[in-house]
């Protein structure tokens, strides 16, 4: 499945192709990020680029990065995809990835 989703702000646009798995252990259904394609609309030249994907039970964790600055938003599985802001998540996210 592929969804465009709307702008994110100052870190413009992002499509995933995404699907869904069961969780081993769990048996939740868990988003996986299978591929993203990054299509940004910028006036200026945007030096950005996704620095790292996550997963987590029913949402995939993707960190944007732009001149210092960074955001990182998810996606979750609500009936449809849907991505927000997710500040709850960095701490976990970096830590995992530490």
């Amino acid at each position: 499945m592929q969804q465009r989703y709307p702008s994110l702000g100052e870190f413009g646009y992002i499509s995933m192709m995404l699907s869904s798995s069961m969780h081993p252990r769990t048996q939740h259904r868990v988003l996986d990020c299978i591929e993203e394609q990054r299509v940004w609309e910028w006036r200026d030249p945007p030096g950005i680029g996704v620095t790292r994907f996550g997963r987590f039970e029913h949402a995939c964790c993707v960190t944007f990065a732009r001149r210092g600055q960074s955001a990182m938003y998810y996606v979750s599985q609500d009936e449809r995809y849907r991505m927000e802001a997710a500040p709850a998540f960095v701490s976990e996210f970096n830590a995992e990835a530490a």
